[in-house]
């Protein structure tokens, strides 16, 4: 078995802003949570009968369990984007298109990191909401949006993959 190819990825300004943003999205998710924990105790509906009529009210820990997932989804796919030689590629890595192949990897990865944390994000916003309006925001739109967003994502990875061999 042929050694990995180790290179050091530079991030230009638009993986900066990704990145960045990102965070951001950790952290609005951790304080959205944190400064409606108190308000929304015993309130969070879990159960639906007919699409809007709530028999079941759960506890708020649900609200921690989306906080805990996406920020351990982000810390994981963090580490993962850190260190793109350790990924399965489709074509042969050569000296010559490691850094093409690691920088598409890696932006890729830091696409679908925003979009697996905005999609959590929304979904405790959706949550909170829901016991302040007891509207839906998102009703059937949340999942194939979400699905749309992750396939762009894989679909554009696929292509450039595509146009470089």
């Amino acid at each position: 078995m042929e050694p990995e190819i180790e290179i050091d990825l530079q991030l230009n300004q638009s993986d900066k802003v990704v990145e960045l943003l990102g965070w951001f999205a950790i952290f609005g998710i951790w304080c959205l949570t944190l400064f409606t924990y108190f308000e929304v105790t015993g309130l969070l509906s879990s159960n639906y009968k007919s699409g809007i009529a709530t028999y079941k009210f759960d506890n708020t820990v649900n609200l921690f369990a989306l906080s805990i997932i996406s920020t351990l989804f982000f810390i994981v796919l963090t580490f993962l984007n850190k260190k793109p030689h350790i990924l399965n590629y489709s074509s042969k890595i050569t000296v010559e298109n490691a850094l093409y192949k690691y920088t598409n990897a890696a932006r890729m990865i830091r696409f679908s990191k925003l979009i697996v944390v905005f999609s959590f994000g929304v979904a405790v916003l959706n949550i909170i909401e829901k016991v302040h309006i007891n509207v839906d925001i998102l009703e059937v739109w949340f999942l194939p949006l979400t699905m749309m967003f992750i396939f762009i994502t894989t679909i554009n990875a696929f292509i450039k993959r595509n146009k470089a061999t």
